[in-house]
Parts: structure tokens; C-alpha cells; sequence
């Protein structure tokens, strides 16, 4: 086989040459399109990267506003069990000054 092949080189040495010039084009053309696709590939990195770092801004600001919505909603519920428990003793405080006033007219009226 190498024999023929040599054969076949000694027949026709500028078809070689130009075999090797069509590999060496070939070659040059395929290394051109992986340098271009590394660039493609390197870029969409740099974007993915910066936008997920936008995102984990937009996340942490999200969680942070989260968290000031929910202490402020515990904020509310203790003020509203607040005003329950104001109105409850303002209740509680007529009743007892009306059994006070209540007392002193049967205290009165014993005597």
C-alpha cells in the first residue's frame, strides 16, 4: 500500500501539492470556525454570567423587601391585638366602675 502510494507520488508530484495546499486551506478554514466559535461561546458566557449576577440583585433586593413586608405585617398584628386588647380594658374598666357604683348604692342603701 505505502508502495503504490509512492508510486502514485513519483506519477504526479503537483497533484500532491496541491492536495496539501486543499488539507492546509481545509485545516486553516476549520481552525477559523473553532476560534470563531470559542469567541461565540466565551461571549455567551459573559453574558449568562452578568446576567445571573443581575438576578442575584434583583433577588436579594426581592428577599430584603420580603422581609421588611413580613416585620411589618407582624408589626400590624400586634397592633391590631393591641387596640383589641385597649378596647377589651376600656370594657372591662366600665364594668368595674359601674359594680363600684353599684356597691356603693347597696352599701347606701343598707345603711
Amino acid at each position: 500500500m505505502i508502495e503504490r502510494a509512492i508510486d502514485e507520488l513519483d506519477g504526479n508530484p503537483s497533484g500532491l501539492c496541491e492536495e496539501i495546499a486543499m488539507l492546509a486551506h481545509s485545516l486553516r478554514q476549520s481552525r477559523q470556525m473553532q476560534k470563531r466559535g470559542a469567541t461565540q461561546a466565551a461571549s455567551r458566557i459573559i453574558a449568562l454570567t452578568n446576567e445571573i449576577s443581575l438576578l442575584d440583585g434583583q433577588n436579594r433586593q426581592l428577599r430584603t423587601r420580603l422581609e421588611t413586608l413580613e416585620s411589618e405585617l407582624e408589626i400590624t398584628t400586634l397592633a391590631q391585638r393591641l387596640l383589641e386588647l385597649r378596647r377589651e380594658n376600656n370594657e372591662f374598666h366600665a364594668a368595674s366602675q359601674r359594680m363600684w357604683f353599684r356597691d356603693r348604692t347597696l352599701n347606701a342603701a343598707h345603711r
